[in-house]
């Protein structure tokens, strides 16, 4: 595939590769793909776009209480430092390193149950998917074991992945768009899933 060598393109290539995924998505849930479609580079670039802007946008969002604790606390830090207290600091660090690791480890757990189900509301133009907490936990709990079924897919075409870069990296240039396409494919496959059984707040 042209895609994996173009992917090493900075900018260009990773959203050529996004827009060719989303092309993927929608002829698997309209039911009108029948092969990988060829690229189409302005097309796919112009859809990758629209596509990075909604991760970009989710991603910043999801990463600003984080930021912003993490802002406050080298705050107390400084002006304490500056006072010449050095247990207090030491103290501070202790505690805001802790209060901030716990709730970044809920949000990786968090991320990672439910990036499935935000990786579909994504691709389905969501522009804010990250934020649909309540309606993508709704939607997996509907359906725990078909859900479980997409994370282990994804996983399998992480796998795939994978398996190009252990391959002297030269692998990658085919199984990085091949696993991209797998997992792609997994999602739209649960997008259709969903349909075909109404489930709630889809």
């Amino acid at each position: 595939m042209r895609l994996g060598p173009v992917y090493l393109v900075p900018i260009f290539g990773p959203l050529l590769l996004l827009g060719w995924l989303q092309a993927v998505y929608d002829g698997i849930c309209d039911g009108t793909l029948e092969a990988p479609p060829d690229v189409e580079w302005a097309n796919h670039f112009a859809r990758g776009l629209t596509l990075f802007k909604v991760l970009l946008l989710g991603m910043t969002l999801w990463m600003l209480p984080i930021i912003g604790a993490a802002l406050i606390v080298s705050l107390a830090i400084g002006v304490t430092s500056n006072h010449g207290d050095d247990e207090l600091v030491q103290v501070i660090f202790f505690a805001s390193t802790v209060l901030l690791q716990v709730p970044l480890l809920v949000q990786l757990l968090i991320s990672y149950g439910l990036a499935g189900e935000i990786g579909r509301r994504a691709l389905n133009g969501d522009t804010f998917a990250f934020l649909r907490w309540r309606r993508s936990v709704s939607v997996v709990i509907s359906h725990p074991l078909a859900y479980l079924l997409v994370l282990t897919g994804m996983m399998a075409a992480g796998m795939l992945v994978n398996v190009g870069i252990f391959a002297c990296y030269f692998g990658f240039f085919l199984t990085l768009p091949l696993g991209a396409a797998v997992a792609t494919h997994v999602l739209a496959q649960w997008h259709r899933y969903l349909q075909h059984h109404q489930a709630p707040a889809i």
